[in-house]
């Protein structure tokens, strides 16, 4: 989530000159770009700003999955560090929680790595990171995020939702587009 947060706050200070909030309806699931395809939840609205694609039912604040993907040599920039394609997920995953606990400035010293695990993900090897967090206002949120990176780039997709409700009633949503990522 912490590595996302950057993402986010700049979309919401952008988003009077960035791209608008786009409802998916039967005619866009398909989100295509030069660097994946992946579909995604009817109802819900994205919004592409950059590398970044973020999607929501309720609003950022109550349940978001998040698509990024980085050129290597820009995919830890705060922790000043790069992936590599020859990275086990493992690496990935050292580095993708260094960046979240690097990120720590919005109330999230309460950071919790619930499971760290390898999956495959379109056809790759990839790191699945469950973790938990407070924010300052005692908050519980969840966060789901699979990492794995190409011969040119590192992709994440995240999913954070209150844990009460938001959660759980959205995970299938995420689920579903994790499944439907097609690297490019």
């Amino acid at each position: 989530m912490k590595k996302f947060l950057p993402s986010i706050l700049l979309l919401l200070l952008l988003s009077a000159c960035a791209g608008e909030w786009v409802r998916v309806d039967a005619s866009s699931v398909v989100h295509k770009t030069d660097l994946y395809r992946v579909s995604l939840p009817v109802g819900w609205v994205s919004r592409q700003v950059g590398d970044t694609l973020v999607v929501t039912r309720d609003g950022p604040d109550i349940q978001k999955i998040i698509l990024r993907v980085s050129k290597h040599a820009e995919a830890f920039n705060d922790i000043q560090a790069q992936s590599k394609s020859d990275m086990l997920p493992t690496e990935l995953a050292d580095l993708f929680i260094a960046e979240l606990k690097k990120e720590d400035s919005d109330s999230l010293p309460s950071l919790t790595i619930q499971s760290n695990e390898p999956i495959m993900l379109s056809g790759r090897d990839a790191f699945h990171l469950h973790a938990s967090y407070r924010t300052a206002n005692g908050l519980e949120y969840q966060l789901l995020a699979v990492g794995f990176v190409t011969e040119k780039h590192f992709y994440a997709i995240s999913y954070t939702a209150p844990t009460l409700l938001f959660f759980e009633r959205s995970r299938e949503s995420y689920d579903q587009v994790l499944d439907s990522l097609e690297a490019i």
